[in-house]
């Protein structure tokens, strides 16, 4: 194979993990593109353990849509795999079946410029990172204290982001009391017009929309969850405000309990301009 290949197309192949084309790295030095769509993709290795070559920096765009990615580890491995990645295609994966997929995916590849086609923006990263480090935060929280190695091991972007935003607070308190002790808030969420003007269908989404959430849940989920009951596309767009005093719940890495501390609360929806 010409060493000047720039770009290459591999879709439909059988494949089913990255190590099945680890062996083109070492021929392709020029390589810029590659196309590994419909494909049956699923991990990074296949049964034992084994060595993955680096492809060069020149490949900047990888296309994995259309396979079966299911874990996150390979999204962590596609760092170690293609330094150079810029461009990421991760569309129709098992893994995007969560509302989520699209920011973890930024948060955990902090190189990439473009996802899905689209332009990764400065507030999509901060609100991904954020985002993520919370997460994280929560499941250590959660976890006992042997189990944190763990857990590391699985995020590893944890140190990078730490050192990006400050290392969140982690609360033991959270390992030695139930989930549902938390306690759940009836929030009312007041739609204003502008967000209703943005969503697949205006005509269908009412004044107030009434969503039970545990108080547990970060910011971050919480725009996914009104955003989803509306049927707006861009939840990290909206904006909420409790309606009392027009305080900001502002996502970073707090959960909904710093704000709504009993078991109701009004809260107005808008979005950013």
């Amino acid at each position: 194979m010409p060493t000047t290949i720039k770009y290459l197309n591999l879709e439909r192949n059988r494949f089913e993990s990255l190590a099945d084309i680890s062996m083109l790295a070492a021929s392709l030095p020029n390589l810029e593109r590659l196309i590994l769509k419909h494909n049956s993709i699923s991990c990074t290795t296949s049964g034992a353990a084994q060595n993955i070559n680096t492809f060069s920096h020149a490949l900047v765009e990888v296309d994995l849509a259309f396979n079966t990615v299911n874990q996150w580890s390979l999204v962590d491995d596609l760092t170690n795999i293609f330094p150079g990645l810029k461009s990421l295609r991760l569309a129709h994966n098992p893994l995007y079946s969560s509302e989520d997929a699209f920011i973890l995916t930024v948060a955990r590849l902090g190189q990439l410029v473009t996802l899905n086609y689209s332009k990764v923006t400065e507030k999509e990263r901060l609100n991904a990172e954020t985002f993520y480090l919370s997460q994280i935060a929560r499941e250590l929280s959660a976890a006992a204290a042997n189990a944190r190695k763990d857990i590391f091991q699985r995020h590893p972007r944890y140190d990078a982001l730490c050192k990006i935003y400050g290392e969140p607070t982690i609360d033991d308190r959270i390992a030695r009391k139930d989930t549902l002790a938390a306690g759940l808030a009836l929030c009312h969420f007041l739609v204003s017009d502008a967000v209703r003007q943005k969503t697949l269908a205006p005509d269908k989404v009412a004044d107030t929309v009434k969503l039970e959430l545990p108080k547990s849940f970060t910011i971050y989920t919480v725009q996914s969850m009104i955003g989803k009951a509306i049927r707006f596309e861009r939840p990290m767009q909206l904006k909420l405000f409790l309606n009392e005093d027009s305080t900001e719940l502002t996502p970073k890495t707090r959960v909904l309990e710093t704000w709504v501390e009993e078991n109701e609360a009004t809260i107005r929806v808008e979005v950013s301009t």
